[in-house]
């Protein structure tokens, strides 16, 4: 069994549709963690302390399934995503994606693709739920924009995984240009559905 975990709050809310749409068919169950109610197709959670770190925390002591894939409400998975990286883990403690494609053209979209390759971005990242607990991910409170990546070095290196996500989709309902030659050109690669779905 797998779920994913996905930290949603009130300024996420415009590409979330897609992102669980995304995931949703990949995994056994979503278990959804907001500072505001929803009404969505998976478990949805209040959160109880502020910071996305605690969100995803609740979220993942929550779930009882040994296996967790840490998602974002602005990020597209393609098909096969779950299955490579629940591969990832029956060998590792925790796995991450290969690469990311940012849609965003801000500069934080920018840096975050840059420093990628070291840097455990929770937005492409699974673990088992085991190791996050035994290793006392559990006990920390991740206040302000803590969250949960960079205390897993804790546990060790990562697996990588062949796959990858399409991350910082266009929130607020903001499409700028950049967005839409980069969203043509990641679905030339073979993410055709979400061109398609950011058409809609």
């Amino acid at each position: 069994m797998v779920t994913a975990v996905m930290p949603v709050s009130h300024k996420d809310i415009d590409m979330l549709g897609i992102s669980l749409a995304s995931i949703k068919s990949q995994v056994d169950r979503v278990v959804v963690v907001s500072d505001i109610p929803l009404n969505l197709d998976a478990e949805v959670l209040i959160q109880e302390k502020d910071g996305i770190g605690n969100a995803r925390k609740q979220g993942i002591l929550y779930a009882d399934d040994e296996y967790i894939i840490s998602a974002d409400a602005d990020t597209y998975y393609p098909p096969g995503y779950v299955k490579e990286a629940v591969s990832a883990l029956e060998k590792c403690e925790y796995a991450r994606a290969a690469k990311i494609y940012p849609l965003s053209p801000s500069i934080g979209a920018k840096v975050e693709a840059v420093f990628y390759p070291t840097i455990n971005y929770e937005f492409a990242l699974a673990l088992r739920r085991s190791a996050f607990i035994s290793h006392g991910l559990d006990k920390i409170d991740y206040k302000g924009r803590y969250d949960i990546g960079e205390f897993l070095w804790k546990i060790g290196v990562p697996c990588f995984f062949p796959s990858y996500v399409v991350t910082r989709l266009p929130t607020y309902a903001f499409k700028s240009l950049i967005d839409s030659i980069t969203v043509s050109i990641v679905g030339a690669l073979g993410t055709i559905p979400i061109a398609v779905l950011l058409e809609k």
